[in-house]
């Protein structure tokens, strides 16, 4: 990931329809419950980026089901002690799935 100077950079909210968050089940931890995660998930955009015209926010209006399905797929592989002890984790893998999708 690269530094981008903040004048460069858009941020896009994903929305599933009207709905800007998106309820996730997570894997079933050590104590066997169910869990969930609320997330709103938005996108920082280099507006300088030569693949933004292409990738930007229209392609992501067409593209967002099936962001927002790869995201739910990843997340609900953690567990509820997992999630928590290394949201990183869970960025890096939801970032490296998006840019792999779109690059």
């Amino acid at each position: 990931m690269t530094d981008v100077p903040i004048e460069n950079v858009e941020t896009y909210q994903l929305k599933d329809g009207e709905k800007t968050t998106m309820t996730i089940n997570l894997a079933k931890g050590s104590d066997g419950k169910s869990h969930f995660a609320v997330l709103g998930i938005s996108l920082s955009l280099d507006k300088t980026s030569e693949g933004y015209k292409k990738y930007g926010p229209a392609a992501l209006d067409e593209k967002s089901t099936i962001v927002l399905n790869d995201i739910n797929v990843i997340v609900r592989k953690y567990t509820i002690e997992q999630f928590n002890a290394d949201t990183d984790a869970v960025k890096k893998a939801i970032l490296k799935d998006i840019q792999d999708m779109f690059w």
